[in-house]
């Protein structure tokens, strides 16, 4: 596994992209060519040497995943089945890592609710994730999601010499060695979306999905990363 870093300086501020992947792979996805319904490609999946429907936590992955799938999900006009589903014994909603879906999972209607005669999730052909019965013939994505190998992609923003004032309910401290080292902390959570290290004390602080409108200010021994750009 390699680890690629590219650096684009623009004033006090460094875009900044990094990427862990295998066989030049960003994301372990698989597109299934023959249309099928929701639990049979989940079968299919399984078959093929996968964990089953994919599971598209984060910004990234869920990006990614639009840019593979956009002619089949438009050509159709259906969409595409995803890992997410509903856990009927607790009336919410689950990707199929066990993982609960992030505030900010873009919904095709904002007031969805559980509904047990749709349990199943699908990028729908605008590309915003909707909950159907599952039954329908469509195109299925699948992913590796419990491997040793998972990925860990982060990208966003850095920010120098500044410090989110915003803390989230969700923030986590850390203690690592470097920069590096805290946005891909971040990275591995897909609930993470801003990233500061502290030089001085070699902290990680990380914010969550509630984390709204970044506020910063000076501090010189502050490096931020935010992928909520």
């Amino acid at each position: 596994m390699t680890a690629h870093t590219s650096v684009q300086f623009h004033s006090a501020v460094w875009t900044f992209f990094i990427a862990l992947y295998a066989q030049a792979l960003t994301f372990d996805f698989l597109i299934l060519e023959k249309k099928t319904n929701a639990t049979n490609g989940d079968k299919i999946c399984k078959s093929r040497g996968y964990d089953g429907l994919a599971v598209v936590n984060t910004p990234e992955s869920f990006a990614y995943l639009l840019r593979i799938t956009e002619e089949k999900r438009i050509s159709a006009g259906k969409g595409v089945n995803i890992g997410l589903y509903l856990k009927v014994d607790t009336m919410e909603f689950r990707w199929y890592d066990g993982n609960l879906p992030a505030p900010d999972l873009p919904w095709l209607y904002q007031d969805t609710q559980p509904d047990v005669k749709k349990p199943y999730g699908r990028i729908h052909h605008s590309g915003r994730i909707n909950m159907e019965s599952g039954k329908n013939w469509v195109h299925t994505a699948c992913s590796n999601y419990t491997s040793t190998d998972a990925l860990a992609v982060a990208y966003g923003t850095t920010f120098r010499d500044q410090e989110p004032l915003y803390a989230s309910v969700h923030q986590t401290r850390s203690y690592v060695t470097s920069y590096l080292e805290c946005v891909l902390l971040c990275s591995a959570n897909y609930r993470c979306r801003v990233a500061a290290f502290y030089a001085t004390s070699l902290e990680c602080r990380t914010l969550g999905v509630e984390t709204t409108t970044m506020i910063f200010q000076p501090k010189s021994e502050v490096t931020t990363f935010d992928s909520s750009l």
